[in-house]
């Protein structure tokens, strides 16, 4: 996935399509939507917070970080990106609130 995402960022001179870097996002962004939606399923252990995985996983914001940091120095932005990619709402919530923390999230 990351030899994808990074073929997908710097391989191409020019600019990369949006299409190819949403599809070498897609495994990383929809992994996590999915592992969301299923700990968000059981609900005593979600609101106890008592899941293996961080509503915020770290590896997930990291990879959304760096590549934003590429896409903005072309005058683009991961948020733009991110929101092409059919995703629920609470996954967008928790990923643009994170991001956002670090000037990575734009509003709509």
């Amino acid at each position: 996935m990351y030899l994808d995402l990074f073929d997908a960022v710097w391989f191409p001179v020019d600019q990369p399509s949006d299409h190819s870097l949403r599809e070498a996002l897609l495994p990383i962004i929809v992994g996590y939507s999915t592992t969301l939606k299923q700990c968000r399923s059981d609900h005593y252990h979600w609101t106890r917070l008592a899941q293996p995985l961080h509503q915020v996983e770290p590896d997930v914001i990291d990879v959304l970080l760096v590549v934003d940091w590429w896409l903005r120095a072309r005058q683009e932005s991961i948020s733009r990106v991110v929101r092409g990619i059919p995703l629920g709402p609470e996954t967008l919530l928790l990923l643009g609130g994170a991001l956002e923390q670090y000037n990575a999230w734009e509003p709509q």
